[in-house]
């Protein structure tokens, strides 16, 4: 079938890989993401009809981040992507027929994209460029096939198989999205603060900024660069005004 490339968002260094693709029949099961400031690693799990073994594609990107597994449901299918880029790949969001997962990654990043598949389409592999991160991202898609398509006969070596890890982590609950009324507060700096107690904006009102400063340093580099207290005095002004 034909393939259909979309995209590219992100910059300009690592080494390019081009097309890595799922074979023809084939849906994809599993999409692993490592993430930290920058989405760091991605790893495309697939397989043949509802019960045939799960495969993988080449792992593109780095060994540091942490680790997100996103996982398609019976009749759900990967449509596109989105998310943040600079440099790097900065954020990332998976959309299917279905829904939209998490945002994964850091919340830099001067330019928005979205690549989505055609109708009646779907997206079976991944284009850019990697090393240390994922530097540049374009998605392949083509026309859509049986979910129940048996897996083809071929004298061909298989893909190298591979397995989900089952140790591998998924995030806690969800954080409550109350501060992204904050200027520079993104989705993953709202997470950090929700899973240290820091919820609503009275939580943040009443903060200590050099504990916020100690917590933003010890998250790593992607949060060093802001400044908590201009986040303690908006939080103020909000609740102020809200009495």
């Amino acid at each position: 079938m034909d393939v259909v490339k979309i995209g590219q968002a992100g910059g300009y260094g690592g080494e390019a890989f081009s097309e890595w693709i799922i074979p023809d029949g084939a849906h994809i099961r599993e999409v692993h993401l490592k993430a930290g400031a920058f989405v760091d690693a991605i790893h495309i799990f697939y397989g043949f009809g509802a019960n045939g073994q799960t495969e993988a594609l080449p792992r593109m990107g780095g060994e540091g981040g942490e680790p997100y597994v996103f996982t398609l449901g019976k009749d759900e299918y990967v449509t596109g992507i989105s998310g943040r880029s600079g440099d790097y790949i900065d954020g990332i969001q998976i959309h299917t027929n279905k829904r939209v997962s998490d945002y994964v990654g850091g919340d830099g990043g001067e330019q928005e994209f979205t690549f989505l598949a055609d109708n009646d389409s779907e997206l079976v592999g991944i284009f850019g460029r990697q090393d240390w991160y994922i530097d540049a991202l374009g998605i392949v898609t083509r026309p859509r096939t049986s979910r129940t398509a048996a897996k083809p006969k071929t004298k061909k070596a298989a893909p190298k198989k591979a397995k989900a890890k089952a140790t591998a982590k998924t995030p806690a609950k969800k954080a409550k999205l109350n501060l992204l009324v904050i200027n520079g507060i993104g989705p993953r700096t709202n997470r950090l603060l929700a899973d240290n107690g820091i919820v609503e904006l009275t939580d943040l009102a009443k903060a200590n900024v050099k504990k916020l400063r100690v917590l933003l340093d010890e998250a790593g580099a992607g949060f060093r660069k802001y400044d908590p207290s201009t986040w303690v005095d908006e939080a103020k002004a909000l609740v102020k005004a809200k009495k």
